[in-house]
């Protein structure tokens, strides 16, 4: 009994090793080596007695040495200089992995059980999101209340639609390559739908298209325009620490960061900064359709920090989370969804910053035991 008691632990151990610790040790080179890439086609303008006080600060703060790579890249970008810069490698390898019960994270991350996950009731006056037709779960189709349908059913309701919707996956997201917009002028039929569902195969939903306030629909009017809102839960509550707006290229249905998007910064009292950047860290002092940004007051921005702060306690294994807000034409948050791994510190960093902020000392001594 003790011998299988003893081996049973042992593999549960060599599984978790290969599940957690080799990849966390596979991000710290990742993006170690994302850090050299980016060196090699950006000219970077180096500071030595800032990258040394950065080494120190960091040494004295977390008994570790950085290279001050992301310090030079981000302050040379954003003309802050910094010393509490999170390196990319640090953060994917040892912080988000400490912070954030990761091997849970797919399940809670699944837009199928957002309704569950996310109840109208929970937060006073009521937590808005898009509506919920379909949801594939592993092969299997249901509604909203988990009834089951058929592969045939599940197409004729859909098709039945004329309100316009959503096809994308509910677990892996891939930038918003994941994704099919049906537009209210569009239809498809029960066949069409057929076909489009077995390409996603499985595991993803049918959601209802919404609407956007009309100061963010100004600066791009193809895409939902959503806020990227960073907080952080310890013992005194949960925290917003940054926030900025991606906005969806000319014509694009999607506001990612990485299809064509960009994101800018937006300040405490929730008006937009005057750059923004792409995913190549290029600046831009507007959209390019033409449409400004920078001083733009973001409707809805405290309700927004409200929303997001209130929904952190429901998941308290996850100490740091990445929420995806819309606004809506009444100035009210919408939540579209939020991410609890490789949450993509860089559009925060290059926007605004140190991602931690004020709390940056007390996350560092927390994870390093200083």
């Amino acid at each position: 009994m003790f011998i299988s008691r003893f081996v049973i632990n042992s593999g549960k151990k060599m599984a978790d090793f290969c599940a957690n610790d080799l990849q966390n040790r596979y991000f710290l080179h990742l993006f170690s080596k994302k850090a050299k890439k980016i060196f090699d086609f950006s000219d970077v303008t180096r500071d030595v007695e800032y990258e040394q006080n950065s080494i120190k600060w960091w040494n004295k703060v977390s008994g570790i040495k950085i290279d001050p790579m992301w310090h030079a890249f981000y302050s040379d970008k954003n003309g802050i200089k910094d010393v509490k810069y999170i390196p990319e490698n640090i953060y994917y390898g040892i912080i988000e992995p400490y912070m954030n019960k990761l091997k849970y994270a797919e399940y809670c991350d699944d837009k199928c059980y957002y309704p569950e996950h996310f109840p109208e009731n929970a937060v006073e006056g009521g937590l808005k999101r898009p509506k919920l037709y379909i949801r594939n779960i592993n092969g299997f189709f249901f509604d909203s209340n988990f009834k089951m349908y058929s592969k045939k059913e599940a197409a004729e309701i859909v098709s039945r639609i004329n309100e316009g919707y959503v096809i994308k996956e509910s677990i892996t997201g891939r930038g918003g390559r994941g994704l099919l917009f049906i537009d209210k002028e569009e239809t498809k039929s029960q066949s069409e739908l057929l076909r489009i569902f077995s390409q996603f195969n499985k595991d993803f939903i049918v959601e209802g298209l919404i609407d956007q306030c009309e100061q963010l629909k100004r600066i791009n009017p193809s895409s939902i325009n959503t806020l990227r809102i960073y907080t952080y839960l310890n013992q005194s509550g949960a925290h917003a620490l940054s926030a900025c707006l991606r906005i969806g290229g000319e014509n694009s249905h999607t506001d990612n960061f990485n299809s064509g998007g960009i994101a800018v910064g937006i300040d405490k009292q929730g008006r937009l900064k005057n750059v923004a950047y792409d995913q190549y860290y290029h600046m831009y002092t507007e959209h390019p359709s033409g449409r400004t940004f920078a001083g733009s007051i973001v409707p809805g921005f405290d309700k927004a920090i409200k929303l997001v702060e209130n929904l952190h306690y429901r998941f308290g294994h996850y100490r740091l989370i990445s929420w995806d807000i819309a606004i809506s034409p009444k100035d009210e948050p919408i939540l579209i969804e939020f991410n609890l791994k490789l949450q993509g510190i860089d559009l925060l960093q290059i926007c605004n910053g140190p991602v931690f902020g004020e709390y940056t000392e007390e996350i560092l001594s927390e994870i390093f035991k200083k």
